[in-house]
């Protein structure tokens, strides 16, 4: 009876040595750089880097800029790899409720229709998903400075 015990734990040492427990992170490298819309900084936004089989990376749009792509930890970078790119870009103006807009109900918290309609995307839809972008990056090892130049499609 021993003697199986311990030819099982023997087999789950090996196994959990030969494959790892999950814990090992891929290599990451830093990402900067800038993201404009047919030429012009976008003001404020977001970017998601996905290499396919790794975890996503995203950070921040701030005046055009590319800064605290995180996939970890605050700031780590992405995993190396060729990354699908997503850019979202908000205007953040609240638009003005109408009558019908400025009634509540129980439903959205007295806060009423428009509630949630406070921004609107100043760059087509497409741009939004890695899937539907077009826009693909290689990140190497090294820190890696990204120009992405959004067009109309």
């Amino acid at each position: 009876m021993r003697g199986s015990w311990v030819a099982c734990l023997s087999v789950v040492v090996l196994l959990s040595s030969a494959f790892g427990c999950g814990s090992e992170r891929p290599p990451l490298a830093k990402v900067k750089g800038v993201v404009t819309f047919a030429g012009v900084p976008i003001k404020d936004g977001a970017i998601v880097f996905e290499v396919p089989g790794r975890r996503s990376a995203s950070g921040k749009i701030i005046d055009g800029k590319i800064a605290e792509v995180t996939t970890y930890d605050n700031g780590d970078g992405v995993p190396v790899g060729v990354a699908g790119v997503a850019v979202h870009a908000f205007s953040l103006e609240r638009p003005v409720p109408t009558a019908e807009a400025s009634g509540s109900s129980d439903h959205d918290g007295g806060h009423g229709k428009n509630y949630m309609d406070v921004s609107e995307s100043v760059i087509p839809v497409q741009f939004n998903n890695p899937a539907t972008s077009g826009l693909t990056v290689k990140i190497e090892p090294e820190d890696n400075d990204i120009v992405l130049d959004l067009q109309e499609p």
